[in-house]
């Protein structure tokens, strides 16, 4: 007895070590591949903006002194990113490294679950490692699964982590056949923090409630669980959302993040057409293997039904099967988004690892593992050898990348490395755009507002609306480029910004600005569709200038943009400024 529990406690440490050496080494290279990134993609750094005004005790504000606003998408990582800028020296590099052990811990869970399957179906010894080393393996053959849940510092593997924890409860229970109160509050714990975790956390931690009570109440004939241990997750449900909701509205004085009324329309058919698209390019990038679980799953399931001692494998692959296909279906609901490699799915995909494990269970009965390991083996193979991304494919499309490439996302579907290159350029521009203007600082009007924000101390308005409530929810319909499409015209004359998408450059560098003029008025230019023509229009020319200035006292600094034309007055009067003499060629009116 004690011989098979040193032996358990050993196997035990095996797994957790060689599971945090592949996890670690994994994402170092995903790290290395997309460029070292220091502070992850911009709309982390929109979290770090958050949490250092947290910090230094201003409130969740994106301006200091400004408006109380919920810009940042996930509650509970945003009190994650506080708790790193109050204790931590180097706060990026503790959520690196937080967010590398959270995808080791949801692997560990997966392995307790596998221990407990083995001993609980009385399958044949050493199962438990088979069908672990399959789900790793799966695992491992995806680097975007890495960048999205540790590289970019996002929130993803805060709420992957709970899905799993919610699914391992929920299937341990399936192979207990009883439930106790520490499983109950277990459970009612996870989904709290679900809730917490992201806006679509809400439809999880009701599936986690419901499953609960599905999997636990007994049957008529054994009424001996009471009606508090069977509610207990659905009443943790409603009081944690009761409580968000209410700390919102006395708060933000709305329901749901800024996030959220920025990104999503009142057009629910457009929203849903959206997400189809989402997920039928996901299942395509992935060359369809990611469905063929299901299929092996649902033959299996309808085997395990017919034979009364297979009956706990059944009911084990149905829940597995509802966590996966909601994992499909809530990127749907939310209309998908517009990151490479498949963002809101990233943080499922351990869901979709472990379904082709419980699908083959019916395979490991019979006191041998051949065939089951067999097919785990073809499933594995056929997965790392089709998938669009293996780590040649993830290596190769970031290497070839080119950060001004306007067609990026297209051209490289599995590629990463233009987000974090995006933060570190945004975050020097901010540096720069500070130095070259302060101590007056203007306000200024921007669209990538996590990094320069977070380095510009004046006030930034965000011009995409994920932190500037007014223009989030202006137009409840958004019309244009996906989750780009809140840009509102008059809130935008209202707050009526000094200097709108400047840019810096530092001395010998030279910019070709009848390019960039013109390039901003291309039919098909990011800038002209965001902008929904504004650029061009007589009410923008006669109040803002494209101007080229460079500063007296930082004469290596200069700088371009759209300028309001009495600041640029100003500017010029203070004798601190230098217009650089540019004359479009081709007039916008």
């Amino acid at each position: 007895m004690q011989s098979a529990g040193r032996r358990g406690r050993l196997v035990w440490l095996l797994i957790s070590a060689a599971t945090l050496f592949l996890v670690g080494l994994a994402t170092y290279i995903v790290w290395v591949d997309t460029g070292r990134p220091v502070w992850g993609v911009d709309d982390a750094v929109i979290f770090f903006v958050y949490a250092r005004n947290m910090a230094a005790g201003h409130g969740i504000v994106y301006n200091v002194g400004g408006p109380h606003v919920e810009g940042a998408s996930s509650f509970l990582y945003l009190l994650i990113c506080w708790l790193a800028w109050l204790l931590f020296p180097h706060p990026c590099v503790a959520l690196l490294l937080f967010n590398g052990l959270l995808i080791v811990a949801s692997c560990l869970l997966v392995w307790w679950l596998c221990s407990h399957m083995e001993r609980a179906l009385a399958l044949p010894r050493y199962s438990a490692i088979i069908f672990f080393a399959a789900f790793l393996l799966w695992m491992l053959a995806n680097p975007p699964f890495f960048f999205w849940t540790a590289v970019s510092l996002m929130d993803s593997e805060v709420f992957s982590v709970l899905l799993v924890a919610a699914f391992t409860i929920l299937a341990r229970l399936v192979l207990k056949q009883t439930a106790t109160a520490r499983d109950a509050s277990l459970l009612s714990f996870v989904i709290v923090l679900t809730v917490l975790a992201r806006p679509e956390g809400m439809g999880w931690g009701l599936l986690d409630a419901l499953a609960f009570l599905a999997i636990v109440y007994p049957p008529a004939s054994a009424r001996t669980v009471s009606w508090r241990l069977l509610l207990l997750p659905a009443a943790a449900f409603v009081i944690g959302l009761a409580a968000l909701i209410g700390f919102r509205e006395l708060y933000f004085g709305h329901a749901l993040p800024t996030t959220y009324y920025a990104k999503v329309t009142s057009n629910h058919f457009a929203t849903l057409r959206d997400g189809f698209h989402y997920f039928h390019m996901f299942v395509r990038f992935y060359r369809r293997w990611l469905l063929l679980p299901f299929a092996i799953a649902f033959c299996c399931a309808a085997f395990s039904l017919i034979r009364r001692d297979y009956m706990r494998t059944f009911r084990l692959t149905v829940v597995a099967m509802v966590f996966a296909t909601a994992g499909f279906l809530v990127p749907v609901a939310e209309g998908g988004d517009h990151f490479n490699s498949f963002r809101l799915y990233q943080a499922s995909f351990p869901l979709f690892c472990i379904l082709p494990v419980i699908a083959v269970l019916p395979l490991f009965r019979r006191g041998k593992t051949s065939l089951g390991t067999t097919a785990l083996l073809v499933l594995s193979l056929c997965f790392v050898m089709s998938t669009g991304s293996t780590w040649a494919a993830f290596k190769r499309e970031n290497a070839r990348i080119l950060v001004t490439a306007p067609d990026i996302n297209a051209s490289y579907p599995s590629a990463n490395r233009f987000e974090t290159f995006l933060a570190a350029t945004e975050l020097v521009n901010g540096r720069q755009v500070r130095e070259m203007f302060a101590p007056d600082l203007p306000t200024i009007g921007y669209m990538a507002a996590g990094g320069f924000a977070y380095a510009y101390d004046g006030q930034v308005y965000d011009l995409l609306g994920l932190n500037d409530e007014r223009m989030a929810r202006a137009d409840p319909v958004k019309i244009g480029l996906k989750d780009h499409a809140s840009f509102n015209s008059g809130v935008f004359y209202l707050e009526s910004p000094e200097i709108v998408l400047p840019e810096t450059v530092r001395a010998p560098s030279h910019v070709n600005l009848q390019e960039i003029y013109d390039s901003s008025f291309s039919p098909s230019s990011f800038l002209n569709l965001f902008f929904k023509g504004i650029l061009s229009s007589t009410r923008f020319q006669s109040e803002y200038r494209f101007a080229y200035v460079r500063s007296s006292l930082h004469p290596d600094l200069s700088c371009y943009g759209y300028f309001r034309l009495d600041y640029l007055k100003t500017l010029l009067e203070s004798g601190k400024f230098q217009l650089i003499q540019f004359m479009p060629t081709t007039p916008r009116h």
